[in-house]
């Protein structure tokens, strides 16, 4: 169960003066209710602890206020970045100060200097997204660059995979505006030692901090001379090591790293570096884990950007996994271990032959049994993704005990590697457990992660023996116990051991000078709680049961399936990917795939009321989920939201009403069919101002929509197709194709027939994808039952089901057998279930000499169910053999619509928003002449609502060139 912190002075929550004055006081927003806080309660680390509340600042004076009022009531505050870090840094029973929503701007970039000056809540990716039209970049580069800020990376001192070359973010601060525990103003940047004595003379508590710091500096600087490690890769503790250099006192090095218990920054000045203009990969397979760490020692001679190791059981899941499994497509064999060694310079055969002249040493080593070269940029990030979801990936593997972080962080000198991992994994062994290996061999930092159950009483003793026993190790190798991840608590509770009584002592005075009345982020760092208490599970953690309509045995029940979300944060990237659109438009925890999972495991496990999982609150929770199934893709754990909403909707709407809009939505099919009696008519009356008017009125159908118009012609089936022979395909028609979009469906019947193909169309019900949407499971089962039916016979005989309407072969292929509880009906109708763009990619040379070149560059808008599965890049691959065609899949990730969703009075605004983050920007900046094509209904609609582009479906451009 959670525990309370030990040693740390915070009351459990705030009396209603307090709560009224932090409300008065900020611009912002300050938020107190249940919900918000568990969803703050955790991080990418083992712990969970509930913080008083949470507030969201929009200017530095709102957080000046929060801090005055903190330290004024002795209240603890934790400034908070994107929540990624693993030891347990950014979780506390403490005013959670969230910069990412709006204090997330870049102030200032100076070309000349290359020196930029930034607010803590901007993402690393962002930053460098603006520098990159400079040929800069900020150079720390961890996993996760894609949601850790720069008040977070500084907080951690993190490095990267590039930190041979480039260092820690401690190398690249050059000044810091900062609000002390006190609430005042103070800037912190290198002085002259001459100037010192000037910062001292006074009584304020910046005067106490510099003269403190210098006097500990001093009294210590043979202890800090023998304790803290000879290594690049040390991050632990405070860095008064690096606080006088060079007749310069830098008060910013003892903030770097400080992981917010000393201050908190609003304003960094940072230093960026040079772009590097050529990159290139060498990919080595290894049999043997060490034998991968005895060839990094040989690598590091050739002078490398980089050298990561990627282990076995990373690569074992990535091989399965839809998102990631293309980075392993070149490996010549099924190694345990790979290195990916990069080297960068001023042309591509520089680099080429400086890779070249890496492999044919390793090769003279017989070391590893395979090499690949890669100086294809898309080919290297492929590579590249798969080792920064190396965490998400290692949380995958199936079972209780799970790749934790706890002893992952050591470092060594890399010439040790070879020896220290040898006894690492003996120790593991030795607790009869197995672990995860990947990291930074270059500089001697392995993520090594043992497999642990922490919901059981012996394995997190064992989490404890091992901790202790790889401690003692890392001071017989003189390494260090954080090499980048930091101290917080699961570290924190080595510190004395690590540095020794004398520098802990330290550590505590530098402490209290900075923060004397304990409110900065307390016990992280030094005087932590017990590495074994605050478990985000424990021995004491249960979940209610609960009965599922739809089937979550793979997943290990519906709990385990929110389980799944091991806090790691990939699901708050931005302009990056298709997931989660609705955190990219509203930047609101609650409005990630993590924020929902927080939430519902807190109903699930009783840390709220489990009635709550019925609650209004909760669907509010879940109401912005678009149900793209982004995340089972782009989450390297593989989280299925998507499939967990709809199971929400299913058991929420047991015990409230379903609203009437939903039973439309629903139903869809059978409006457009009596729709289509008279579609004239039905269209006249359905887009008529006042129709829209009452629709907006009473069933919150966005009056600023128009709906799709029924055809005059709807797509006619025709009978008596019952020939089956080798050459039969089914063509699975939906509901828009039928009714709204017949063009598509005869494009793609003149595609198969001109392949030589018998296709057929059966007269079936809707897939129910839209009931599946809605959480209408009970009358998406009739739906699904009705429609296998009719298909299992015709996929015994071999017999292909081909579609157009990604989201509804998506309800085929991932949602029948989960509806129909795996039954062999189920998944034989999903495994012969394909978009029409997978069936032409596998069969291109029955239609490839049919093409006709197109005159003009074509941009293809991927719907998201399609990007969820595992060709995801097939009406690409397709659309490039016709002659002369230039294809670019547009970088929007989701279009906004989602089905039903941007049609809906309360997410008009969202979708909109969504659309015109990447879509629209990006079609606004096309030649007119170019093709715009869709995949899926929605995305069409969405682009015709919000542009004044006519888009194609893929089916429709691709007949247009077919010779007749």
């Amino acid at each position: 169960m959670v525990q309370i912190p030990s040693k740390i002075n915070k009351p459990s929550s705030l009396d209603p003066s307090l709560k009224s004055l932090l409300a008065n006081s900020i611009e912002g927003d300050i938020r107190f209710d249940e919900i918000t806080r568990e969803i703050y309660s955790t991080d990418a680390s083992i712990y969970k602890i509930m913080p008083i509340c949470v507030a969201i600042p929009k200017t530095n004076e709102d957080v000046k206020s929060i801090i005055q009022i903190a330290w004024e009531n002795n209240i603890p505050v934790l400034p908070r970045g994107g929540g990624s870090s693993l030891s347990g840094q950014t979780v506390n029973q403490a005013i959670v100060i969230d910069f990412t929503k709006y204090l997330n701007n870049i102030l200032q970039i100076d070309t000349s200097t290359q020196k930029a000056i930034v607010e803590p809540g901007i993402t690393i990716d962002l930053l460098n997204h603006q520098l990159k039209k400079h040929n800069l970049f900020f150079t720390p580069d961890p996993s996760t660059t894609n949601r850790a800020t720069v008040g977070g990376v500084i907080g951690n001192n993190s490095c990267g995979a590039h930190s041979i070359i480039y260092g820690k973010t401690i190398d690249h601060i050059l000044k810091l505006e900062t609000i002390l525990s006190d609430g005042s103003d103070c800037t912190f940047e290198p002085i002259k030692n001459s100037l010192l004595y000037q910062k001292m003379n006074s009584d304020s508590l910046e005067s106490n901090i510099y003269s403190k710091s210098s006097n500990l500096q001093k009294k210590y600087i043979d202890e800090i001379k023998l304790k803290f490690p000879n290594l690049l890769r040390r991050v632990g503790g405070y860095n008064l090591d690096s606080v006088s250099s060079k007749g310069y006192f830098d008060v910013t090095k003892l903030i770097v790293g400080s992981e917010g218990t000393l201050s908190t920054i609003l304003q960094a000045e940072i230093n960026l570096e040079k772009i590097p203009k050529y990159k290139g990969l060498l990919v080595l397979e290894f049999d043997d884990l060490i034998k991968s760490m005895e060839a990094t020692t040989l690598t590091l001679e050739h002078n490398p950007s980089s050298v990561e190791h990627i282990g076995e059981l990373i690569l074992n899941e990535a091989r399965k996994s839809a998102g990631f499994s293309s980075g392993t497509d070149f490996l010549s064999g099924k190694p345990n271990d790979l290195l990916v060694i990069e080297s960068d310079g001023d042309s591509i055969k520089e680099v080429e032959s400086k890779l070249k002249n890496l492999q044919q040493k390793i090769k003279k080593s017989k070391l590893s049994y395979a090499s690949t070269i890669l100086l294809n940029p898309k080919d290297q990030n492929r590579v590249w993704n798969i080792r920064k979801a190396g965490l998400g990936l290692l949380m995958k593997v199936p079972g209780e005990a799970k790749a934790i972080p706890f002893v992952e962080d050591t470092a060594v000198s890399p010439d040790k590697l070879p020896e220290y991992v040898k006894r690492f994994d003996e120790i593991v062994q030795s607790h009869q457990t197995t672990a995860g290996y990947y990291g930074h061999a270059s500089v001697g930092c392995l993520h090594i992660r043992p497999l642990i159950n922490l919901k059981n009483k012996s394995d997190i003793e064992k989490m404890h023996s091992i901790a202790e026993e790889i401690s003692n190790l890392v001071i017989e190798f003189n390494g260090s116990m954080s090499g980048e991840h930091g101290d917080g608590i699961v570290r924190g509770a080595w510190t004395k051991k690590m540095f020794g009584n004398k520098i802990y002592d330290a550590f505590q005075e530098l402490k209290k000078a900075f923060d004397p009345k304990n409110i900065m982020n307390p016990g992280k760092i030094i005087n932590t709680p017990k590495m074994t208490s605050n478990l985000r599970y424990g021995e004491g953690y249960k979940t209610f049961p609960l009965k599922t309509k739809m089937s979550f045995k793979e997943e290990g029940g519906f709990a385990s399936a929110i389980e799944m979300c091991n806090g790691q944060g990939a699901c708050r990237k931005i302009k990056d990917g298709s997931m989660c659109p609705s955190f990219m438009a509203t930047r609101e925890e609650v409005d990630s795939t993590r924020g929902r999972a927080n939430a519902l495991r807190a109903a699930m496990s009783g840390s709220i009321p489990f009635k709550n999982i019925h609650s209004k609150e909760m669907f509010q929770v879940l109401d912005l989920c678009l149900e793209c199934k982004a995340c089972k893709k782009e989450c390297p754990s593989g989280v299925d939201m998507a499939k967990i909403k709809y199971e929400f909707l299913h058991q929420y709407y047991k015990k409230n009403r379903i609203p009437l809009r939903s039973r439309i939505v629903g139903n869809i099919s059978t409006f457009n069919k009596l729709g289509s009696i008279f579609p004239k008519f039905f269209n006249i009356i359905i887009n008529s101002y006042p129709n829209r008017w009452l629709m907006d009125l009473f069933f919150s159908i966005d009056k600023r929509r128009k709906l799709p118009n029924i055809v005059k012609s709807s797509f006619k089936v025709t009978k008596n197709q019952n020939i089956v022979d080798e050459k039969t395909v089914i063509f699975f028609l939906d509901t828009f194709t039928k009714y709204n979009h017949p063009n598509v469906g005869y494009s793609t019947l003149k595609i198969l027939k001109k392949m030589g193909l018998n296709p057929i169309v059966i007269d079936m019900k809707c897939c129910g994808r839209p009931m599946i949407s809605k959480g209408l499971l009970d009358q998406a089962e009739k739906n699904a039952e009705s429609i296998i039916k009719k298909l299992f016979p015709l996929t015994q005989k071999g017999i292909k089901i081909i579609g157009v309407e990604p989201s509804c072969i998506s309800a085929l292929k991932e949602d029948y057998p989960s509806l129909l509880n795996n039954s062999k009906e189920a998944i034989s109708v999903s495994k012969n279930s394909m978009l029409l763009q997978e069936f032409l990619l596998e069969e291109k040379k029955r239609y490839i000499n049919y093409l006709n070149p197109i005159n003009g560059n074509i941009s293809i808008q991927i719907h998201c169910h399609e990007k969820a599965m595992k060709n995801s890049n097939a009406a690409s691959k397709v659309l490039e053999l016709i002659p002369n065609s230039k294809v670019t899949e547009i970088p929007s990730g989701c279009c906004g619509m989602a089905g039903s969703f941007g049609y809906e009075k309360e997410h008009f605004e969202i979708s909109k928003k969504i659309a015109h983050e990447r879509l629209i920007p990006f079609l606004n900046n096309l030649n007119p002449k170019d093709y715009i094509v869709t995949t899926g209904v929605s995305c069409r609609h969405q682009i015709l609502d919000f542009s004044d582009r006519i888009p194609s479906h893929f089916a429709e451009i691709l007949a247009s060139s077919i010779k007749d």
